[in-house]
């Protein structure tokens, strides 16, 4: 499930705060962005418990995407009573982000958080910025047990990331089977058969395929702040979902690109070229004024929405992201009631 903290760029509105959202995966969550006010926005979450956090991956180095980390690190900070006294526990997460982080906060995040930074710095004029430097091979920067994520980078007036990840396939049992036809009640055979290995039980051979369905895994893109992120293509065709600025409209184009955003048209358009099934809007201008006039912010960014809409065709569903929105993403499954297990 994704949960959107803030979607707005820039600076914080009445509706929106500045950028920051939250990937919930088996018990764990990875933040990607974390603007001033994020943790007035964590403690308000319906959804969302700052120790879960597992790891924090910043997207680029601009004020409205990162300066909210010092205070979502001494969210991580865990009071223990022992013998009357309190003690600070603190499990230090890691924190990804291009060059450039552990000089502007090393000293201030040293205690909660391991800055683990990639890149030179350099840019290239468009596309992704294919590094060297990046510390793993097909640039993924970190992984679990479930998933893989992998850090590229797009064009932007400063190094900006896209964060793709991709969910490992899994098994899911079909319980009743198990029940009913082999009488196999919970137990460790469980787990072996979930990670594809067969087993004996009352001197019957069970084999995984008999018992359970594999689900193939599903990616997301995160995309930083970007006007021009076409070098992902080939890394993210048929992603199941996109996350994609979307500052402004097309007749403000020419001032946008100055600053290296996108529009809704341009967002719309790259989720066409990848094909994928959900594209979700998001770093929205607090701009109020439409055609030289005056608008509310909700006008404008309604017009945002219908610009993407009609430049991603009727194929692929367009969402604008709001504060606190939760998305879940369905599985890549048959539809059965048995198999029924949502991200």
């Amino acid at each position: 499930m994704i949960e959107f903290l803030g979607t707005g760029s820039a600076r914080p509105t009445k509706d929106r705060n500045v950028s920051s959202l939250l990937l919930h995966h088996a018990k764990a969550s990875f933040m990607f962005d974390c603007g001033d006010g994020t943790l007035r926005q964590l403690i308000n979450s319906p959804i969302a418990t700052p120790t879960r956090i597992e790891a924090i991956f910043i997207t680029h180095l601009h004020s409205d995407h990162y300066y909210g980390l010092p205070g979502v690190s001494v969210a991580f900070r865990e009071t223990e009573d022992e013998s009357g006294y309190e003690f600070d526990t603190v499990k230090k997460r890691p924190v990804f982000s291009p060059r450039g982080l552990k000089s502007r906060m090393g000293r201030l995040l040293e205690r909660q958080l391991n800055i683990e930074e990639f890149g030179t710095g350099k840019m290239e004029k468009s596309g992704v910025h294919y590094d060297n430097n990046l510390p793993l091979e097909n640039h993924v920067i970190y992984e679990n047990q479930y998933l893989q994520i992998a850090a590229f980078f797009i064009h932007h007036a400063i190094p900006s990331a896209a964060y793709i990840v991709r969910e490992k396939p899994t098994r899911i049992l079909d319980l009743d089977l198990l029940k009913q036809k082999y009488n196999m009640p919970p137990s460790p055979l469980y787990a072996q058969l979930q990670r594809g290995l067969s087993v004996t039980f009352n001197g019957r051979n069970v084999k995984p395929e008999e018992v359970s369905q594999e689900l193939s895994g599903r990616c997301i893109a995160i995309l930083g702040d970007t006007c021009n992120p076409n070098g992902l293509i080939p890394y993210i065709e048929g992603c199941d979902v996109v996350v994609h600025e979307a500052t402004g409209l097309e007749m403000d184009k020419t001032s946008i690109l100055q600053k290296f955003h996108s529009t809704g048209a341009m967002a719309g358009q790259f989720a066409k070229r990848v094909k994928t099934k959900q594209l979700i809007l998001n770093h929205f201008s607090p701009r109020e004024t439409m055609a030289g006039l005056p608008c509310s912010e909700a006008d404008y960014q309604k017009r945002i929405l219908e610009e993407a809409r009609e430049a991603a065709g009727s194929d692929i569903k367009v969402t604008a992201a709001y504060d606190h929105m939760a998305f879940s993403i369905p599985r890549k499954r048959e539809r059965n009631a048995h198999f029924n297990r949502a991200m």
